[in-house]
């Protein structure tokens, strides 16, 4: 018998759903055909268990009468057999895919109305096994009809009002810098900032990483401007309370721009905007800069969103597509060789939902939180800012592509342990070349266990997990600091925390905590109390969607009522 333990979901996976890639090839998987008995729904006969990881319950087996074979769904842009890795030049990529046979299907159609030059999408069938569970009795025994496709969670009326608290801030903003205008000349997107759960500095490794988006938005608001003849597009940063011209030819100029700018000028680059009527931009946001919570992206991807609403609609990007944009925006302007999670979450996010995306093939499997029932994520701000930029995160990630080199690796996902082991002696003398190479094959480890902890509901394993990677971050890759370490050993020093990490790119910024929800607010008093690091603030969060084109009707003024 085999023993099933969820809260509100059960995955079954196929085996054929594992990918094998290395290099420069792909193993494909067969499409499944929707029609065949493969993918048809099933009947499982499930015994409910008490899914509490509080008490230490007896275990004991119980056997499934049935089961489904079925695939994740995930998602994925690429050249056809070729992997688009992160750090490939987009503009060279149009002549190796002109090669290439064109292929579109599945979700694919849906989300790409037109494919990039430089991109091609390929998006595979994979179905969801999802039951969802009525309110029976623990113990009884039931059966369910588990549909072919993960149902897509409905947003909470809390995160819906941080979105409107955001947007309605924005025009106000908006009106204050540029004059009130119709709300029909306005268009607006809002982007969620993340926290990334486990698997930190191996996004650029080709790793697995599992993000989950917030509830912290960053707003883009814009019209196109009354006088087209001024020869520029004006962007005002509520933040930083500076308004910018932004001139054509938009790939030129670099320099003379802030850093914030530069990211926004990535963008205008990097998607050709010369052709984009000038504008006037508002960007307003809660993601505080410098706190590994993506306020970058964010702000990448609300700027992207919202002048393709100024384009065509064939010159729309897919999902994958986007956020490969903005992370090269962020290469060439901001001078930040930055991995693709941050970008890719935040373009992919779903509510309810971590994102486990394989860095290698830039598939992403969306899994639900059942956890989320008996604990709370509390991110904890240490006040400590960094600038990743000027720090030693391009010397790390510099140290690990040198590393893998040195072991004769094409990838790391073609490293374990024992393979470097094996290959230690080509490290010898390269300073901490193989302490930085422990964490990165033991990251991408611990974080498909943890994806699969996630699954199953194992609340320990999956803090335990958390807190290792804390350690190795620590220790073998050294982009902690005291205030961060401060954190964590508060945290775990609290009954009901079950683990505790720092999260983002390290040098200050935030951690994240898993902790019992009835404990959360001891938590918040230990470190209120003992933090010496300065003044901690705190963020309980849930797993949001991602960025989006926000409706503006909610700003108009109610109708006055009929006469009759």
């Amino acid at each position: 018998g085999t023993l099933v333990r969820f809260s509100d979901g059960l995955k079954a996976e196929s085996d054929w759903n594992i990918r094998e890639r290395r290099g420069a090839g792909a193993v494909r998987t067969p499409p499944l055909e929707v029609g065949s008995s493969t993918a048809s729904t099933s009947h499982f006969k499930v015994i409910l268990l008490h899914n509490s990881m509080f008490a230490n319950d007896a275990l004991s087996e119980s056997s499934s009468s049935s089961s489904s074979t079925t695939q994740q769904s995930t998602s994925s842009d690429r050249v056809d057999g070729s992997i688009i890795r992160p750090d490939l030049d987009l503009s060279s990529l149009a002549a190796s895919a002109a090669s290439c046979p064109q292929q579109q299907s599945g979700e694919a159609a849906e989300r790409s109305p037109a494919t990039p030059s430089f991109l091609f999408d390929d998006y595979d069938y994979h179905i969801y096994a999802h039951m969802t569970m009525a309110d029976f009795s623990i113990g009884d025994e039931v059966e369910e009809e588990a549909p072919s496709q993960l149902e897509e969670v409905e947003e909470s009326e809390t995160v819906t009002h941080h979105k409107q608290a955001t947007v309605r801030e924005a025009h106000e903003m908006f009106v204050t810098v540029y004059g009130s205008c119709h709300l029909g000349e306005l268009k607006a997107s809002i982007a969620p900032g993340r926290v990334n759960l486990i698997g930190e500095h191996v996004d650029y490794c080709d790793g697995f990483v599992l993000p989950m988006a917030i509830p912290l938005y960053t707003c883009a608001m814009g019209r196109e401007a009354i006088d087209q003849s001024r020869g520029f597009t004006l962007i005002h940063s509520v933040y930083f309370t500076e308004t910018i011209k932004l001139t054509k030819p938009y790939t030129e100029g670099r320099d003379k721009y802030p850093q914030w700018v530069r990211y926004v000028q990535g963008v205008f680059a990097l998607l050709e905007a010369d052709s984009l009527p000038y504008l006037d931009i508002i960007i307003h946001s809660h993601i505080p800069p410098g706190s590994s919570l993506s306020s970058s992206a964010a702000l990448e991807m609300s700027i992207l969103y919202l002048i393709m609403e100024f384009l065509p609609d064939a010159d729309r990007l897919s999902t994958t597509a986007a956020a490969l944009l903005c992370q090269k925006a962020e290469h060439l302007y901001a001078g930040m060789p930055c991995g693709i999670m941050d970008q890719l979450v935040i373009a992919a996010a779903k509510n309810q939902r971590a994102l486990k995306i394989d860095c290698l093939t830039l598939d992403y499997e969306a899994i639900p939180m059942s956890i989320a029932h008996d604990v709370v994520f509390l991110v904890t701000n240490s006040g400590v800012k960094h600038a990743l930029a000027t720090s030693e995160y391009a010397k790390r990630r510099s140290d690990v592509d040198r590393a893998v080199k040195l072991i004769g690796a094409n990838s790391w996902r073609d490293v374990n342990e024992e393979y470097l082991k094996q290959r230690s002696s080509s490290l010898t003398g390269e300073g901490d070349m193989m302490d930085r190479a422990c964490h990165v094959v033991g990251e991408i480890a611990r974080t498909v266990e943890a994806a699969n902890a996630l699954l199953d509901n194992n609340i320990l394993l999956f803090g335990r997990l958390m807190t290792d990677s804390h350690e190795s971050l620590r220790r073998n890759f050294s982009v902690s600091c005291a205030e961060l370490d401060e954190l964590v050993e508060i945290a775990l020093s609290v009954e009901g925390v079950f683990g505790a990490r720092m999260t983002g790119g390290g040098f200050g910024g935030c951690t994240v905590s898993m902790v019992r929800r009835d404990a959360v607010e001891d938590l918040k008093k230990e470190i209120k109390n003992r933090y010496k690091g300065g003044e901690a603030t705190f963020l309980e969060c849930e797993p949001v969607g991602g960025v989006r084109i926000f409706p503006l009707d909610f700003l108009a003024p109610p109708r006055p009522p009929s006469n009759q």
